[in-house]
């Protein structure tokens, strides 16, 4: 339900405000929208009313409807902002936030947002804040700082791939290499009409090298959560769930991968708020914490959910040692203690012991699980390098120009055959793709070699990895 209280102008010709209270699906709450007309009555509040949804996007100004201001700007080749594919560079201190796309027309752009290192946003920043319909396949690079001006979910500082008032999430990439003040969401997406159509969160990517204030979710959605993947380097003051949706008929949670290298000073939450769970895979890595008190408490929750022990030790005593500890453990719940922390988990059906000694060299560590992943070691770097299948392509996480994880590329399962075929006739080795050093490339044999000419990774594998 959508109580209006009051319509007002605010400072600049031919905008109006909307104070409202909304609560969506029972969890997502907004305060202000800002619409755009020549008088309140074309405003197209009043058309929107009569279709029982309303748009609800973070500012209370001009930035709320995708109009960069202040120090977010659009690059000269996609300025205006529009539903298109926007480049923005904020580069000071914004005090509005940033919206990759208009809330009308739809559906939402796949943009790209580049906080600078010492710039500031306040409220959020999000990839697409639209009305309905599908979020585009955003890319959100944080490499400064968001501020909250208040609690609610546009205003607290967040990052959103998506933020859907009745419509479904793109598949979004988002790091975070600085400071987030709320939480790093994949999609906050509602079915706000309750027809079934929308509410439905896509396959993100989430990489947190910074630090994230609170929560870093997947999914926080009507319905169905999508399969994304988690990297965490750095701090997670909140926790890290895959799915934190809100538990209607016949939701599904998506099939997540968290890999934990850092700091979570709440828990890990395979899913939550799904009434069907998905099949997801935790592993933990050396970086792996808990909060003060050195316990990072780990749950499954339903599906068919492995728990993976990535570590690394200097020598075959410790390996031995770590080994036996998990050779004895009981997947459906326990605890073992590494590197001064303690690691509880509760609710899985499978724990996979990868570990490895740091003086012998091994290539890529492949899991096995729902969805194939390859950990692949970076000598003496503590960041995550990785293969991830996805529901359409081989995704590849490799490392930036201080070591910390980075999404390199993704390349389509049909696009990846063809390449692999190609080297396989001409007897010759192809190159899929290459990123700032980092190259992927089909060998004759049918393997996939992904190496870094800094020499910090070169792993082999199969090419029908992904079942190409």
């Amino acid at each position: 339900m959508l109580e209006i209280i009051s319509v007002r102008a605010v400072n600049r010709p031919n905008y109006f405000q909307v104070l409202h209270s909304t609560q969506f699906s029972g969890n997502l709450r907004f305060k202000w929208i800002t619409w755009h007309g020549r008088s309140q009555e074309d405003n197209p509040i009043k058309k929107l009313l009569c279709a029982c949804f309303a748009v609800a996007v973070f500012s209370i100004t001009p930035a709320a409807i995708g109009i960069a201001v202040a120090d977010c700007q659009p690059d000269a080749d996609t300025t205006p902002i529009d539903n298109g594919a926007d480049t923005i560079i904020c580069s000071g201190d914004d005090p509005n936030g940033v919206n990759g796309d208009l809330p009308l027309p739809l559906p939402g752009g796949a943009d790209t947002i580049l906080v600078e290192t010492d710039a500031t946003v306040q409220n959020a920043i999000i990839g697409d804040g639209i009305a309905s319909g599908l979020g585009g396949a955003d890319t959100i690079i944080n490499n400064g700082t968001t501020i909250a001006t208040g609690n609610s979910t546009g205003n607290n500082g967040d990052i959103e791939g998506d933020f859907v008032v009745d419509g479904d999430g793109g598949n979004d990439v988002i790091t975070n290499n600085g400071t987030v003040a709320g939480d790093m969401d994949g999609d906050t997406v509602d079915d706000f009409n309750n027809d079934g159509n929308g509410g439905n969160g896509g396959d993100d990517i989430l990489i947190n090298n910074g630090q994230v204030g609170d929560d870093m979710d997947g999914d926080n959605t009507a319905h169905n959560g999508g399969s994304d993947i988690f990297i965490n380097n750095g701090i997670v003051n909140g926790d890290i769930e895959g799915d934190d949706n809100i538990n209607a008929p016949g939701s599904t949670g998506g099939n997540d991968r968290i890999t934990i290298n850092g700091v979570v000073n709440g828990s890990v939450l395979a899913d939550a708020g799904v009434e069907i769970e998905g099949d997801d895979v935790v592993i933990l890595q050396n970086g792996a914490q808990g909060g003060a008190d050195n316990n990072l408490i780990l749950d499954g929750n339903g599906g068919t959910d492995q728990l993976v022990f990535n570590f690394s030790v200097p020598d075959q005593m410790a390996y031995d040692a770590l080994t036996a500890q998990i050779s004895g453990a009981n997947p459906v719940g326990g605890s073992l203690s590494f590197n001064g922390q303690i690691f509880s988990w509760q609710n899985f059906e499978q724990i996979v012991n990868t570990s490895w000694i740091l003086t012998v060299e091994h290539n890529a560590v492949i899991i096995n699980a729902s969805e194939l992943m390859a950990i692949i070691p970076a000598s003496g770097i503590g960041a995550t390098t990785a293969m991830y299948c996805t529901t359409t392509g081989l995704a590849v996480i490799g490392l930036d120009d201080e070591n910390r994880s980075q999404f390199l590329y993704h390349v389509a399962f049909t696009e990846l055959q063809a390449i692999l075929n190609q080297a396989a006739s001409t007897n010759s080795s192809q190159l899929i793709m290459e990123q700032d050093g980092q190259s992927l490339l089909a060998l004759p044999s049918g393997e996939l070699q992904l190496t870094d000419a800094g020499g910090r990774y070169d792993a082999s594998l199969w090419g029908d990895l992904c079942g190409t």
